[in-house]
């Protein structure tokens, strides 16, 4: 009884918390950096949470929908649409 109830719990939190496919710090330190390259004179010191959650959407997106359309044969995930 323990075990299923535990069992039920973790799936509960799985879709509850939203899973994450890219590491927080290293998007925001990337923005950072790369921030005075793309836009010169301009330097963030921060870098929202909201930012990244929404750059993790996209990212799943742009894996479904390359899913999608990936050819029907062969074993191996290799195009990105």
């Amino acid at each position: 009884m323990t075990m299923q109830m535990t069992g039920q719990a973790e799936t509960a939190a799985a879709q509850e918390a939203p899973h994450m496919l890219l590491c927080t710090s290293h998007v925001k330190a990337y923005i950072k950096a790369r921030a005075g390259a793309v836009r010169p004179g301009w330097q963030p010191t921060q870098v929202s949470d909201e930012a990244v959650q929404i750059l993790n959407c996209r990212l799943k997106k742009i894996i479904d929908e390359s899913l999608r359309r990936h050819p029907a044969r062969g074993v191996t995930f290799n195009q990105i649409t």
